[in-house]
């Protein structure tokens, strides 16, 4: 018998890390809604439906706003409101709190940027059926430069 007999396969190895390596990843679903980058306005809610299938896995939900260079205007915290409606029709409302990000010198003029805030750790979405995601925005003024909102479930492995 031959060392090079006993070697395992290279190409059994590379399966071998790429399954251990799918199984590893987080499985992340999002939606997102456009709203009017011009004044996103307090009665302008944005809905999302959301098919839950799995009722057994923790999830973690974030929000997320797709925004201009307007936004970096800002200096007071943008209030968003969320309302989750369950296919029973009882629900959770709570505001979620975004602070506005910092403009660069570097920002080019007509970028579209991406942030995110971390609503809820460990939920259980308890029931199968479509969920109701509603996403207000708690300002006096129009939310300028806002050009879309959205949700983001990420099974938890903890």
């Amino acid at each position: 018998m031959k060392p090079n007999d006993l070697r395992f396969p290279k190409w059994a190895t590379l399966c071998i890390v790429s399954f251990l390596c799918a199984s590893c990843m987080a499985v992340i679903d999002s939606s997102a809604i456009d709203t009017d980058p011009s004044g996103w306005r307090n009665d302008q809610p944005c809905t999302l439906e959301w098919h839950n299938e799995d009722t057994l896995a923790k999830k973690e939900l974030s929000l997320f706003l797709r925004y201009d260079n307007r936004l970096f205007c800002r200096s007071i915290p943008i209030r968003l409101q969320i309302v989750i409606q369950a296919p029973d029709s009882s629900s959770l409302t709570e505001t979620v709190i975004f602070f506005p990000p910092e403009a660069s010198e570097t920002t080019p003029a007509n970028t579209i940027h991406e942030t995110s805030r971390k609503c809820r750790e460990q939920i259980n979405l308890e029931q199968k059926g479509t969920y109701l995601f509603t996403l207000v925005p708690q300002e006096q003024k129009p939310l300028q430069g806002v050009w879309a909102a959205g949700i983001s479930l990420k099974n938890n492995s903890k």
